[in-house]
């Protein structure tokens, strides 16, 4: 008992003592970063900060909604009501317009899986507020059942929210799409994705989001902006394509109509004779909307 009782009391101080090494190298890799003087070596230099951070916050847990001292003050952390994420969010500028943001998204679950990401935020720096400082923050919704926690990363100075996500457990699954090796893996997690788009694509609260945060993922509007069409890819064994997607018509403030996308395009024999439709897709990344008229 008493051996067992020294080996946990080392155990707990070494641990101790890596949370707090990694404190310190943070911080100071952190403060390194603003000496570098070329955009090409910040960028690296702050991707490279953010892949320590998730290998650290991997295998620690964080009981409250503050980082409890386990970070740097420069890192902000915020953990969704239901503990399914936890958010690490830290920035650096790249220049006197643009600021680097990295954030890491850890999702808790059996297995813990952990997500790297970063955006460049165009800002105009305020005369009384030479440092700019985000808050990000995760939110709870509810459509038709569905439970979605939302986040956001607001400019506390100007008030506008820089970096919007509406799905956090839709990101991961895009994120784990990739990660895909076999056609039935694609074609099992794709299916998990379809299902929560598909939900999404229903909100009317949510048909002026572009999901533009899904890098995997093109959101186009008409001109009139009452249409929105979504559409992405997958590819397969062989460097096969296929492409998934929904035309979103806005019929009221409150209702949408959704016409989910079908690639047919293996049974499109001649496409530029074809009449085609929601069910007989000639599948595609749409990069434009072009309203046409036609008379009679």
């Amino acid at each position: 008992m008493f051996i067992r009782f020294i080996f946990t009391l080392v155990l707990c101080c070494s641990l101790s003592t890596y949370a707090q090494d990694i404190k310190v190298v943070l911080s100071k890799r952190l403060a390194l970063v603003d000496s570098i003087p070329q955009i090409s070596l910040k960028k690296p230099e702050l991707n490279a900060i953010s892949a320590v951070l998730a290998a650290y916050v991997k295998n620690e847990r964080f009981d409250g909604f503050e980082n409890e001292g386990k970070l740097p003050k420069e890192i902000k952390y915020v953990r969704s009501n239901s503990g399914e994420f936890e958010l690490f969010v830290f920035w650096k500028p790249l220049n006197s317009m643009t600021n680097y943001v990295c954030w890491v998204l850890k999702q808790n679950g059996n297995p813990i899986s952990v997500y790297q990401f970063n955006d460049e935020i165009l800002y105009k720096p305020l005369k009384d507020k030479a440092i700019t400082n985000y808050t990000p923050s995760i939110e709870t919704f509810s459509f038709d059942g569905y439970i979605r926690e939302a986040l956001t990363i607001k400019d506390v100075a100007s008030g506008k929210d820089v970096i919007t996500l509406a799905d956090l457990a839709l990101l991961c699954d895009f994120e784990k799409l990739a990660l895909c090796k076999t056609d039935d893996e694609l074609d099992s997690m794709n299916a998990i994705v379809l299902k929560r788009l598909t939900i999404l694509w229903n909100d009317a609260a949510l048909f002026t989001d572009d999901f533009s945060e899904f890098k995997r993922f093109k959101t186009e509007f008409s001109d009139d902006k009452n249409l929105k069409l979504c559409t992405y890819n997958v590819q397969r064994k062989g460097f096969e394509q296929y492409f998934y997607g929904a035309a979103i018509f806005k019929e009221s403030p409150t209702t949408v109509k959704v016409y989910e996308l079908e690639d047919k395009t293996n049974k499109i024999r001649s496409p530029e004779r074809a009449t085609t439709s929601n069910e007989k897709w000639l599948g595609a990344i749409y990069l434009d909307i072009i309203d046409v008229s036609i008379k009679g």
